[in-house]
């Protein structure tokens, strides 16, 4: 859970900064000082399921489907395997989701940018 809310906040990260090459520097910038601070503390793990939600929720780009949802998915069956009954993976659409939304409100609250900036 904590993996796919860490890259739930570094996509609404990438989604806030300004588009073109500042916002690629800022998130390269954000991603790599998550993944460092992950290994410092020895939460290595975490890297790679944030690696797996993230292709999750990509997989969801040029399409109609939720990218949130695609993420629950992928959480559910990392938690469950293929056991994964729809009303747990509603609730963690549902979280997520609620997640992502707090997420994007907090971040209008700031400016974004890169210390290339």
């Amino acid at each position: 859970m904590k993996a796919a809310h860490i890259e739930l906040m570094l996509i609404v990260i990438a989604q806030k900064s300004a588009f073109g090459q500042r916002s690629l520097d800022f998130s390269r910038e954000a991603r790599g000082f998550t993944e460092s601070y992950l290994g410092r503390q020895g939460q290595d793990r975490l890297n790679g399921l944030c690696d797996i939600y993230n292709h999750a929720f990509g997989s969801s780009a040029g399409t109609s489907v939720d990218g949130v949802l695609l993420m629950a998915a992928s959480l559910g069956q990392n938690i469950c395997g293929n056991e994964c009954a729809q009303s747990t993976a509603a609730k963690l659409h549902a979280v997520l989701h609620a997640a992502c939304e707090s997420y994007i409100s907090d971040f209008k609250q700031v400016k974004l940018g890169s210390s290339n900036s």
